[in-house]
């Protein structure tokens, strides 16, 4: 199934239409995430003991993330748009991720490390931030789900084990800045692995 070119799927009425249903609730859930971020922020939390925050670092990374991150991100969503089935994949992760993201940072509101070295992004923090530079969407890690997500996406070996790698390179600077604790970036992988089940889940139940 995940080789249907575009052309046979958008003349499919109903595949069509999921496909556009799905695309307007992943921008609705981008809407929904960055108010939620900003929210967030005002949020009283609690501090947390972390080992390896405590051992080394911080040291400053944010240059080489966001010059790694971005291109990565936009690179993983052009080679999953090339056909129908894995752009519903990706829309769908989308959405799952998002809702997952809401759900735990929620519920576990961590203060951000005493000694952080906050992350500049600037397409991160104008696109979710509202411009500013958040510290508290902490558990779990979205930079390192993302990535390792992408990888879960992509049915090419040798690119997957390359967004697999970059993501635990990208975690492992996130840690040595203190910009996470390292709980955060331990659970992305495991979040972003069934993330890419469900979607995939979802999309052979929609599709025909």
């Amino acid at each position: 199934m995940t080789t249907m070119k575009w052309d046979y799927f958008i003349r499919d009425k109903k595949n069509f239409g999921v496909l556009f249903a799905t695309f307007i609730i992943s921008l609705g859930s981008v809407v929904l995430f960055r108010n939620f971020l900003e929210w967030n922020e005002m949020r009283h939390g609690y501090d947390i003991y972390d080992p390896i925050l405590n051992w080394i670092g911080p040291f400053n990374f944010s240059s080489f993330i966001v010059a790694v991150t971005i291109p990565m991100v936009f690179w993983g969503i052009i080679l999953c748009f090339r056909n129908p089935i894995s752009t519903l994949y990706l829309l769908c992760a989308a959405i799952i991720i998002v809702i997952l993201r809401i759900s735990t940072i929620y519920l576990l509101p961590f203060n951000p490390p005493s000694s952080i070295i906050p992350l500049s992004d600037p397409i991160i923090n104008n696109l979710f931030y509202c411009g500013q530079v958040n510290q508290r969407d902490l558990f779990f890690s979205g930079h390192t789900a993302n990535l390792i997500l992408l990888g879960f996406l992509i049915e090419n070996k040798t690119i997957r084990k390359i967004f697999f790698t970059i993501g635990a390179i990208v975690g492992t600077l996130l840690i040595l800045q203190h910009v996470h604790y390292s709980y955060d970036v331990i659970a992305a992988p495991i979040f972003a692995f069934y993330t890419s089940k469900l979607s995939k889940h979802l999309t052979h139940k929609m599709v025909n």
